[in-house]
């Protein structure tokens, strides 16, 4: 009796061994053969080539002068291509740095010759302007510009120094005309790369409103115009940005106080 429970144990060990090595075969076999069915599948799909297409690195404002840290190259798939888009090898990324957006282009969007207007190409200068905004160039030296380190999108003060003439004679008086006025161009330039070294500019360009022109082009005719540089970490919406009276002075020519600024 003990004996035949013993052969019936060995059998039924050596049967539960089979089955599971049967079973282990069998699923091995199933998982090699789904695999080299996805590799079949894999190996038949089309690789659809692509070609490195330059576009925004991220959004890019209306009216915005394009940076080269504003653009990349992207792969893209050569059966979408349109033939305005910019391909690498055909045509350099610095091509595009300096330029105008002429409206706004999301990130990833592709960047092409017709949404940019180039810097010395014609309405260059009107891109950059906000609506309603004027360009108005005034005369600089050394002395009258910071020495040369003002750069387009800083912000300055505009002075005006001017001689009063009275009944006790003549007095140099200096005054704001302007405050917060952002700078668009040093001469042609409109922008400002690392490592340019200090230029003392001729003329600077501001973006004003047509109010703030008419007092500008008034104030260079009264006298000598300087432009002092504001601080970057000061608020643009909370400075006085313009003046919308001429000087005045008292009975005998005397300044009394500045223009006031809105």
């Amino acid at each position: 009796m003990n004996s035949k429970r013993v052969v019936f144990l060995l059998l039924a060990i050596i049967v539960a061994g089979a089955t599971s090595f049967l079973a282990r075969a069998w699923l091995q076999a199933e998982r090699q053969a789904m695999q080299a069915q996805a590799g079949m599948q894999r190996d038949g799909l089309p690789v659809m080539p692509t070609l490195q297409v330059l576009v925004a690195r991220k959004a890019i404002r209306t009216g915005q002068i394009v940076k080269p840290d504003d653009m990349r190259w992207q792969s893209w798939p050569q059966g979408s291509l349109s033939p305005a888009y910019v391909v690498e090898g055909k045509r350099p990324l610095s091509d595009f740095v300096g330029s105008v957006a002429r409206g706004p282009i999301s990130a990833g969007e592709p960047i092409t010759e017709g949404r940019m207007v180039l810097p010395g190409t014609r309405g260059f200068m009107a891109a950059v302007l906000h609506p309603g905004m004027r360009a108005v160039s005034v005369p600089i030296t050394a002395t009258t510009a910071v020495s040369g380190f003002i750069y387009a999108g800083d912000r300055v003060d505009v002075l005006l120094t001017h001689t009063l003439s009275g009944q006790s004679g003549q007095t140099n008086a200096t005054e704001t005309v302007l405050r917060n006025a952002r700078v668009i161009a040093m001469d042609q330039k409109l922008d400002f790369s690392p490592g340019d070294k200090p230029d003392v500019a001729k003329t600077a360009t501001l973006e004003l409103t047509p109010k703030q022109s008419e007092l500008v082009t008034l104030a260079v005719k009264m006298g000598d115009i300087s432009l002092v540089l504001r601080s970057l970490q000061e608020s643009e919406e909370n400075t006085e940005v313009a003046a919308d009276r001429p000087p005045s002075s008292g009975p005998d020519g005397m300044l009394v106080q500045s223009w006031p600024l809105r």
